[in-house]
């Protein structure tokens, strides 16, 4: 999906196809289980207290969990830990707006969300009988999003799949995680997008060229 931010929209139609294909194939595989309409079955009234309330608190924990983890690499590392952590996805997103982040919102929402928290996870927790589905998740999570410009994203896509398999399972409504990610990823795409039309990439600036006054 990553890569499909950058290659434009006839890439990113490409990209919801093939997320399509494989939520589809993943379900089918599972045999007798609900349609995979019930993934998208909408909460009554009632319940979206609850939905909120999780949203708000996987959104708490990963960005809490982010801000450790940025200061405390800025404090041991301050003239290098940013600008590694921010070059590769700036250089990646730089071309993007506030459309495409958007459009990478929904797709992680409607479409990543239900492959992996919803069709993968019960799989997983099944054949495992444990919690090592989860970390076995979160591994998938995290390989599924490395690329050569995503090193720092793809590590912290591990722990934030536990974060949204816990979210989920505290909340026990599917929309819960698929609101987090969703929300979470416009989040972050928008501010690389932002960092990346700064100059922030992997790019040298051009030197400086001397103009005669005329």
């Amino acid at each position: 999906m990553i890569l499909f931010f950058k290659s434009g929209w006839l890439r990113w139609l490409a990209g919801v196809a093939i997320l399509s294909a494989a939520l589809w194939w993943v379900h089918r595989l599972r045999g007798p289980v609900p349609s995979l309409e019930y993934d998208y079955r909408i909460p009554p009234i009632r319940d979206w207290g609850i939905v909120l309330k999780w949203v708000g608190v996987g959104l708490g924990v990963e960005l809490g969990a982010l801000f450790v983890v940025v200061l405390a690499g800025t404090l041991i590392l301050p003239k290098h830990f940013l600008r590694w952590l921010t070059k590769g996805p700036a250089r990646l997103f730089s071309k993007g707006g506030f459309l495409s982040a958007l459009a990478a919102g929904l797709m992680a929402a409607l479409l990543e969300e239900p492959l992996f928290r919803l069709e993968l996870q019960p799989e997983l927790l099944r054949e495992t009988a444990g919690s090592e589905g989860y970390y076995l998740l979160a591994f998938v999570f995290a390989a599924c999003h490395w690329t050569p410009y995503t090193n720092w994203l793809a590590l912290w896509a591990f722990p934030r799949s536990l974060i949204l398999s816990y979210i989920h399972r505290s909340g026990g409504i599917g929309w819960i995680p698929m609101l987090a990610h969703g929300i979470g990823d416009f989040f972050y795409l928008f501010l690389f997008a932002w960092l990346g039309k700064q100059g922030l990439t992997h790019e040298r600036p051009e030197k400086p060229t001397l103009r005669r006054c005329v």
